[in-house]
């Protein structure tokens, strides 16, 4: 905490007193209780807000500039890489992150089932059906416009307003709102899975640990079932196969990416091409997530055909960021690519591609 927060010794009791002064004059303000702001965020681009409604807004957003932020650090996921997570929002993420520890535990042992299952002609039936599924993240949410807080808030008052239009406003609005109101009221930010309540300090160490996750549950079970009925060693080969098999695919995901990526750029006629943000982030999120496979691979021991394979992807994604990392910036975001430098990035991708047939 910085110093204009932590008052005595537990800087999370300080905080509260600081804050409970701001929740009290929100709800004495316009008598919504925060729950109820909760609620009206929740259902923004159902109907038009009427007139209270875009008040109670308002009058959120200007107590809420009174509130003293936590001095706590937004690093970048240390399990995908992709974005970065701050306590006061880390629930967005952790729902929908592909490297979720438990989601991939999961997923692993949700595959090794099916192909037991099929390779000795039994029912796949160690699970509960239908097997999980995790919220994913759209890729039009890297490129919503945000529309100031004032004007988002009236534009939702009208009628006629597009969906579009409507659901970039609620997202200002939510952006606006949310993160601080989840440091006015842990209360209303629980833990999706164990409901626990948590300090902002601990609160994104919880979410990747929690028990409570679906996946983690449903891999205890899997886990145990898989052994009784197929024995230790087959379940524990199958795992190595699935090992393998996901570094391939990982491999060709990241392959496919660099190709996309590589036949949307644009020419310049000056020795350069240039790339536009809506090609480079499909692109810089496929090489995190191989990166991080690559990376979670390392932790345990690897056959020589998986080392091959996690070496190729541990390289083509290092080679990638250094070509990222040596463009320059030209005009209206297009990021300026030497002609030599693309061309070099090319043939390590076309090196990576030989890995897979070796």
């Amino acid at each position: 905490m910085s110093s204009d927060v932590s008052v005595g010794s537990h800087p999370s009791l300080a905080h509260i007193s600081w804050t409970k002064g701001v929740l009290l004059m929100a709800n004495q303000q316009t008598g919504w209780q925060t729950s109820e702001v909760v609620r009206l965020l929740e259902r923004l681009e159902l109907a038009p807000l009427n007139e209270l409604e875009q008040r109670v807004l308002l009058e959120r957003a200007e107590l809420n500039a009174q509130v003293k932020w936590p001095n706590l650090s937004a690093p970048y996921c240390a399990f995908c890489g992709i974005e970065q997570v701050s306590a006061t929002d880390a629930t967005a993420h952790v729902l929908r992150c592909e490297r979720h520890p438990a989601r991939i535990q999961y997923q692993r042992l949700s595959r090794v089932a099916a192909r037991l299952s099929e390779q000795r002609g039994v029912p796949n039936d160690l699970e509960p059906a239908p097997a999980l599924t995790f919220p994913s993240r759209s890729r039009d949410e890297d490129f919503w416009m945000f529309v100031p807080f004032a004007e988002a808030v009236a534009l939702l008052g009208r009628d006629g307003v597009s969906a579009d239009k409507r659901q970039e406003a609620a997202r200002s609005v939510r952006g606006a709102l949310r993160s601080t109101m989840n440091i006015v009221e842990r209360a209303i930010d629980p833990c999706p899975w164990c409901a626990g309540i948590f300090p902002l300090e601990t609160f994104r160490e919880h979410l990747w640990g929690c028990e409570q996750h679906p996946g983690a549950h449903r891999s205890f079970v899997l886990a145990d079932a898989l052994k009784d009925r197929f024995g230790e060693v087959a379940v524990n080969e199958a795992i190595a196969e699935d090992r393998e098999l996901q570094a391939k695919a990982t491999l060709e995901t990241f392959i496919r990416a660099c190709r996309v990526y590589a036949e949307n750029m644009g020419y310049s006629g000056d020795g350069t091409y240039y790339s536009k943000v809506w090609d480079e982030k499909p692109w810089n999120r496929a090489r995190s997530l191989a990166d991080a496979f690559a990376r979670d691979e390392r932790k345990e021991p690897m056959p020589p055909r998986l080392a091959r394979l996690v070496l190729a992807i541990a390289t083509i994604t290092d080679q990638s960021l250094r070509f990222w990392n040596g463009m320059s910036d030209g005009e209206r975001g297009k990021s300026i690519i030497d002609a030599d430098d693309s061309r070099a990035w090319d043939e390590q991708v076309n090196v990576a591609e030989l890995a897979l047939k070796t």
